[in-house]
């Protein structure tokens, strides 16, 4: 092998890609199934509420359950085909959020390069907002699927106008589709996902990278793709100052603008040597090793919250029926509930 060949091949920067789509996969299973019976520890009431409105769907009472249709019918065929347990009352989740991966990609690869597009993504993936909701059996991953849908088809409208109608008509259902489920998640309570954050949900690096894509965006504010993000971020801030229950709405446009920070240092590394190959490749590994390490500060943040802490928004009686259930299998029991929960324990005796 000759010497010119030696540095990209020692880099493996000809397999970049396929080890960083290999890393978006491996980090999207992990995130999403590790532990997943565990972490976090019990179900919310929300998420109770969830497994009894998905359960008793009807064509009879369809405003109990019309505005979150796709993910209770989701959850409804999952609760069938498994039972009620962790997994099948977080499934229609892990469903929703791989596909606002494969969106969130698109719509990056629309704005960016690809390896920008891809390092945007795998860093996405590992914040810890974006795996709470991912892991949590309501329908709050639907805000960020919708809006992302929403985007994406603004955006191809844009540029694809044989096909306007199409793009109109999907514009339009993720518009409703954001509308209602914007509205019905305003009242965050200790058990959604904005109370158990005992540490940032997210990291200074990622906080650093922010401020670097603002910055950036502000010096290129005439730009349209600037002002969107300006704008968006702007009236996702003051519509969380008004109500909590919006701050989920933040998690999109502080991701762009993360993006943006990251295609700017790359672009500004290769400034510096416009025409050294050598040099350009030798960056990949500080860089590299920069975003490994985010990676992993962002999923410890997850993990180390909702492992080694219990909050009060948090029950662990499914876990612990089912240990009872094991432990006791031949004789009746007796179980005491309050009457707000007696729903969901209902269900629950008629999946046993």
């Amino acid at each position: 092998m000759s010497l010119k060949n030696l540095l990209p091949q020692a880099m493996l920067y000809p397999y970049r890609y396929f080890l960083g789509y290999g890393l978006l996969i491996a980090i999207t299973l992990g995130v999403l199934f590790i532990d997943i019976s565990s972490v976090p520890r019990g179900l919310t009431e929300a998420e109770m509420q969830s497994v009894v409105t998905s359960n008793t769907m009807s064509i009879e009472q369809p405003t109990t359950w019309i505005i979150d249709a796709p993910y209770h019918l989701v959850q409804k065929l999952s609760l069938l085909a498994f039972g009620v347990s962790k997994l099948s009352i977080v499934l229609p989740s892990i469903i929703f959020a791989v596909a606002t991966i494969v969106l969130l990609y698109v719509v990056l690869r629309l704005w960016y390069r690809e390896r920008v597009a891809l390092i945007g993504t795998v860093l996405g993936v590992s914040l810890p907002f974006f795996i709470a909701m991912a892991r949590t059996g309501t329908s709050l991953i639907m805000l960020t699927f919708w809006t992302l849908l929403l985007l994406f088809a603004a955006l191809h409208f844009l540029v694809r106008k044989d096909r306007a109608f199409f793009w109109k008509l999907l514009m339009t259902f993720a518009a409703v589709g954001l509308l209602y489920i914007a509205f019905e998640h305003l009242n965050i309570t200790a058990g959604g996902v904005v109370a158990p954050y005992a540490t940032p949900v997210i990291s200074l690096p990622i906080i650093i990278l922010f401020l670097l894509g603002l910055f950036k965006l502000i010096e290129q504010r005439f730009m349209a793709r600037s002002a969107t993000l300006l704008v968006w971020l702007g009236g996702s801030t003051l519509l969380t100052l008004a109500s909590v229950g919006f701050i989920h709405m933040l998690l999109l446009p502080i991701l762009l603008i993360m993006v943006t920070g990251i295609d700017t240092i790359i672009k500004e590394w290769y400034k510096l040597f416009p025409t050294n190959p050598y040099a350009r490749i030798a960056g990949i590994l500080p860089l590299g090793i920069l975003f490994l390490g985010m990676l992993f500060v962002n999923i410890s943040l997850y993990f180390n919250v909702f492992t080694h802490t219990t909050y009060a928004g948090y029950t662990d009686s499914l876990s612990a029926i089912r240990k009872h259930d094991v432990a006791t299998s031949s004789a009746q029991s007796i179980l005491v509930v309050t009457q707000k929960d007696l729903s969901f324990y209902d269900t629950l005796r008629r999946y046993v």
